[in-house]
């Protein structure tokens, strides 16, 4: 007995450490959805003092709006089918108007007996991950506006010639559909021929002028500022951008 209440204590010890620790929001709930142990980190989240004023109350408690529904849902369904749900991004729309986004494990909690008393579940907060994501696709759709939308051609290529965007002023004039490379909008000129005229290896970030014929019919010039970028994407690439000069 000595040894089993020993062999409890060590892990009544390490539950305490992980959810006195643990910055993810770690949480148990009954069968009703309401909370029967939290970490400290949902008693910061949730502007108490202490564990006590979360126990017995549940999400719809603490301002969550339309997500405390949702989440009722998805615990309630998990107790029914005992199939967790698994690194599931949320929106979290709190009463205040704010928003925050987590990333949540839910797994159905049962007794000695096997049966299902509840669920418990890990949060992750991604707010800033997804907020940087959501700026980033607002950047590129501003930027593909602009740039389809400007009297000026613009095209975004990497050091092997394969173009990753192409305004529509200059896709226009190509006669073939999909993955472009430069010679499929540019005419009388090779890849190898234009990194040598814009001296790809030593003018880095910086322009180079250069002239350009287009895949149209009277095969028209056009004026171009070329720029090789010094830095590597992460995939291996090097940006070269070539803008029209009006």
């Amino acid at each position: 007995m000595e040894e089993v209440q020993n062999q409890l204590s060590e892990e009544r010890y390490l539950l305490l450490a992980l959810l006195r620790e643990s910055k993810d929001h770690i949480y148990f709930k009954d069968r009703d959805s309401k909370f029967i142990r939290v970490s400290q980190s949902m008693v910061r989240m949730f502007k108490k003092n202490d564990e006590s004023e979360i126990i017995g109350k549940s999400d719809f408690d603490f301002g969550f709006g339309e997500h405390a529904q949702v989440a009722f849902e998805d615990e309630q369904r998990i107790i029914r089918t005992g199939k967790p749900m698994e690194d599931v991004i949320e929106t979290e729309k709190w009463d205040d108007g704010h928003v925050t986004w987590v990333s949540t494990t839910k797994n159905p909690l049962r007794d000695l007996n096997g049966q299902i008393v509840g669920t418990f579940g890990i949060s992750r907060d991604v707010t800033h991950t997804k907020q940087d994501e959501i700026l980033l696709k607002k950047n590129k759709e501003w930027l593909e506006h602009y740039f389809h939308f400007s009297p000026a051609g613009f095209v975004v290529m990497d050091q092997q010639g394969n173009l990753q965007f192409v305004s529509e002023k200059l896709l226009k004039h190509s006669k073939k559909q999909g993955d472009l490379k430069f010679e499929d909008v540019f005419w009388g000129m090779d890849f190898d021929e234009f990194l040598k005229a814009i001296e790809f290896k030593d003018k880095k970030e910086q322009e180079v002028e250069i002239t350009l014929s287009l895949h149209d019919k009277s095969k028209t010039e056009i004026s171009c500022v070329a720029i090789s970028s010094c830095q590597e994407n992460e995939d291996g690439t090097t940006n070269i951008f070539i803008i029209q000069k009006l």
